[in-house]
C-alpha cells in the first residue's frame, strides 16, 4: 500500500456498519480496506467512484482484520431506494420512513417509520420528535405501508399502544399509550413527483367509527382526615388538549383538578386555566384508577370557570357525589383547608388561612386571551402553589374553588392561585340547569373606599346611604373601563361612580352581578 500511495499516510477504516445492510454480515468495525474489485483504494474519492459505477450490482471487498485478509463480494445499495421521497400526514404529524442517514444515528436497520414531527395526536402522547416508530396498535411497523395500515385500522378516539425508540437512547424502547383525536385533521400520503418537482398527495381513509367504550367502576381512596374523605369523591383529574392555537391562548395541552357539581348530570367545574376553550379533547380521571373521555359544556365568558361533562354510565357504580358548597363571608385569618389531586392523582391536602379578601387585578394579555375582572377572589397565607383544588371547611364543604389564573407579565406567562367563591360557581351551575343567559353591563369595575370616592365627588347624602348599606366594608364601584360598541361604552365613562342599580346601592361585584341580570336597568 505504500509503493500505490507513497504520498497517503492512513487508510480507509470501517467506522460503522448499518444492521440489516447487505455490508452487515461481513464488515466489522476496525475492518482496513485494502482493495476494491482487485483494486486498491485508499481515499474517499476513488470507494465513491467504484460504488456509483455499481449501483445495485456487486463488487469484491478485501479487507484486513487482526491480521487476516478477508475477502466477499457484497452488493451495493441505491442511496435513492433508502432515502425517503413521500410522507403521511396524521393527526397534524408527519412521518416517513427512516432514512439511511438517520439510521446511521440510530444504528438500526433502514426501517421503521420516523416522526419528522409529532402533530397533536402524537404529541399528546409525550412520543417526541425524531422518534422511530416500531410499534402501533400491536402491529410492527417496517414501512410507511405498515404506518398507513394500522392508522387506519384504529376506531375514533380509541386508546393504542405505540412503541417507539428516541435518537438519544435508541436501543431502548419506549411504550406510550395514544388517544386517536384523529378527527380534526386531514390525513394525506405525499410522494414526490420528479417530473415536475411537486408533491402530490391522496387522502388516507381514517376510521369514522368512535370506539365503545365499556363501562368501569373503582373505588375512592381511604383518607384519615374527616374533611379529605368527604370531599374527595368530588374530585376528578382532568386532562385537556387543544388540536389549534385559538383565543390568543398558545399552549396545547393543559391538567387540573375538577369538582363534581351534579353527579346525576356528570357535571364537572374546573378553571380556565384548565379547559381554556371549548375546542379540545377532555379526558377524565375518577380515583386514580378509570379514565374516560369528556366533553365541554360551557365556558364562563366573564370569570375563571369552565363546565365539563362525562357519561355517568361510563363510571359505573363508582361512588362520585356532588361537592356541597357553603357561601362564605371570607375573613382574615379564616381556617380553610385545600384539596386537590397531584398530577399522578394523588391526593394532596394542606390547611391555610385567609390571608385578604380582595380584588383581583390582572395585567392585560398581550395575546388578548381571556382575562378574569369584577372578582374579589381568596388569597391563602403560603396557599399551595403545586396543585388546584378546592377550599373546603372542617366539614369538607366546599366554600371556594382554588383556581390557577394564568396572565401574561412582559413576554412570559404567568399563574397564580387565587380563591373564586363558590357562590359564583352555584350561580353558573343553578344558571345551566335553568339555561337562562347570562347577561352583563360589559364595564370593568373597580373597589373604591368611599374615603376616595369623596375626593371625586361623592355628595354625603350618598356617602350617609353606602355606610348604611354595608357598615364593615365602606366603599362603591367605579368604572375602571368599558367595552368598546357595548351600550355602557355610549353612556358612561371612565372614572364614573356607581351609586345605586333600578334605585339599589349596589357595592360588590358580587351584588353588582345579579343585580343586572335583566334585559335592562335603571344605573345612576
Amino acid at each position: 500500500m505504500r509503493d500505490a500511495f507513497p504520498d497517503v499516510t492512513g487508510l480507509l477504516v470501517v467506522e460503522r456498519v448499518i444492521p440489516g445492510s447487505p455490508a452487515a454480515q461481513f464488515l466489522q468495525p476496525g475492518d482496513i480496506l485494502i482493495s476494491v474489485d482487485g483494486k486498491p483504494i485508499s481515499q474517499f474519492v476513488p470507494l465513491a467512484e467504484v460504488l456509483d459505477g455499481n449501483v445495485n450490482g456487486t463488487v469484491s471487498l478485501r479487507v484486513e482484520r487482526g491480521g487476516d485478509l478477508l475477502e466477499q463480494d457484497l452488493q451495493v445499495t441505491d442511496l435513492d431506494s433508502i432515502t425517503p421521497n413521500e410522507f403521511i400526514e396524521f393527526g397534524d404529524g408527519v412521518f416517513h420512513e427512516l432514512s439511511y442517514q438517520e439510521a446511521r444515528h440510530f444504528y438500526r436497520p433502514v426501517e421503521g417509520v420516523f416522526v419528522a414531527n409529532p402533530g397533536y395526536v402524537f404529541g399528546t402522547a409525550a412520543i417526541p420528535r425524531a422518534s422511530l416508530i416500531t410499534e402501533f396498535a400491536g402491529k410492527r411497523i417496517l414501512s410507511l405501508d405498515d404506518f398507513e395500515a394500522a392508522i387506519t385500522s384504529v376506531e375514533e378516539e380509541a386508546q393504542v399502544p405505540v412503541r417507539f425508540v428516541t435518537i438519544d437512547d435508541p436501543r431502548t424502547e419506549r411504550q406510550r399509550i395514544l388517544n386517536n383525536f384523529s378527527g380534526w385533521f386531514q390525513s394525506v400520503r405525499c410522494k414526490r413527483d420528479d417530473s415536475n418537482g411537486n408533491w402530490p398527495c391522496r387522502d388516507v381513509a381514517l376510521s369514522t367509527v368512535r370506539a365503545e367504550l365499556e363501562p368501569q367502576q373503582t373505588t375512592f381512596p381511604p383518607e384519615r382526615e374527616a374533611h379529605v374523605r368527604a370531599i374527595v369523591p368530588s374530585l376528578v383529574l382532568v386532562n385537556f388538549s387543544m388540536p389549534y392555537t385559538v383565543s390568543g391562548v398558545s399552549d396545547r395541552y393543559y391538567y387540573g383538578t375538577g369538582l363534581v357539581v351534579d353527579a346525576e348530570r356528570g357535571w364537572v367545574v374546573v378553571d380556565r386555566n384548565t379547559v381554556p376553550v371549548a375546542m379540545g379533547d377532555v379526558r377524565i380521571t375518577f380515583a386514580g384508577s378509570v379514565e374516560i373521555p369528556g366533553n365541554v359544556e360551557y365556558i364562563h365568558p366573564l370569570h375563571n370557570l369552565a363546565v365539563i361533562s362525562y357519561d355517568p354510565a361510563l363510571i359505573g357504580n363508582t361512588p362520585v357525589r356532588a361537592a356541597t358548597f357553603r357561601d362564605a363571608d371570607f375573613e382574615t385569618g379564616d381556617d380553610v383547608a385545600v384539596v386537590g389531586l397531584a398530577p399522578d392523582n394523588k391526593v394532596m391536602s394542606q390547611w391555610s388561612q385567609v390571608a385578604s379578601y380582595s380584588q383581583l387585578s390582572l395585567p392585560l394579555s398581550r395575546t388578548l386571551r381571556f382575562r378574569d375582572s369584577n372578582l374579589e377572589a381568596v388569597d391563602l397565607v403560603n396557599g399551595p402553589t403545586n396543585f388546584d383544588g378546592v377550599l373546603v371547611d372542617a366539614e369538607g364543604n366546599a366554600v371556594a374553588l382554588w383556581a390557577s389564573f394564568a396572565f401574561q407579565s412582559g413576554r412570559d406567562t404567568t399563574q397564580v392561585n387565587m380563591g373564586i367563591p363558590s357562590a359564583l360557581v352555584v350561580d353558573m351551575i343553578d344558571a345551566m340547569r335553568a339555561r337562562q343567559p347570562l347577561r352583563s353591563l360589559e364595564v370593568e369595575w373597580q373597589l373604591m373606599p368611599l374615603a376616595s370616592a369623596r375626593k371625586y365627588g361623592l355628595t354625603e347624602e350618598w356617602a350617609a346611604r353606602y355606610e348604611a348599606h354595608d357598615p364593615e366594608r365602606r366603599q362603591l364601584l367605579s368604572i375602571a373601563n368599558t367595552v368598546a360598541g357595548s351600550p355602557a361604552a355610549a353612556a358612561l365613562q371612565v372614572g364614573d361612580l356607581l351609586l345605586s342599580v333600578d334605585g339599589r346601592e349596589v357595592n360588590s361585584f358580587r351584588e353588582l352581578e345579579r343585580t343586572t341580570q335583566k334585559e335592562s336597568v335603571d344605573v345612576v
